[in-house]
């Protein structure tokens, strides 16, 4: 069933023929690797990085390590990047550390408030990344940097603009 469905969807993403693919927010190694695999065999050149979710410093949402999520990345040529994004800000130092991979970092965390359905609004107080938070990132060998949920164009380019 996951391989069907990603098939479909792969071929009118293929379709289009980009530059990159960007899979992201994936929670799960097994469902990855059917993903790389589809990939591999439907466009065997096409570069692409995949993005995590992480639930717990070094441990991806549907279990599996982010070491192995790397190591899976690093099996596949054309893997521009590997990283985590859909994740809060507390995670995501710590995972990055775990590691030691050739494969530069993509890391877009959310902002840390919560969605409410039936106000369909978020709510709580924003924790956006500090200057602290991508210079630990970049060190660690982040390239890519942005916000998922909760960010805005304004917020990025703040981290844009703080961060050189």
């Amino acid at each position: 069933m996951i391989r069907e469905y990603h098939d479909r969807r792969l071929d009118f993403l293929l379709e289009t023929e980009p530059d990159l693919l960007a899979l992201e927010t994936m929670p799960d190694l097994t469902e990855v690797h059917i993903l790389l695999d589809l990939l591999e065999s439907k466009s065997p050149d096409m570069p692409f990085w995949v993005s995590f979710t992480v639930s717990e410093p070094g441990t991806i949402s549907g279990g599996g390590t982010f070491v192995d999520a790397c190591l899976l990345g690093e099996n596949y040529a054309n893997a521009m990047a590997v990283g985590i994004n859909c994740s809060p800000l507390a995670v995501i130092t710590p995972t990055l550390a775990s590691v030691e991979t050739d494969l530069p970092f993509v890391v877009y965390p959310n902002a840390g408030q919560t969605w409410d359905s039936d106000a369909m609004a978020w709510v709580g107080e924003p924790e956006f990344a500090t200057q602290r938070h991508i210079d630990e990132w970049v060190n660690l060998g982040a390239r890519i940097i942005g916000g998922c949920c909760g960010y805005g164009p304004v917020d990025i380019g703040g981290q844009r603009s703080s961060s050189g």
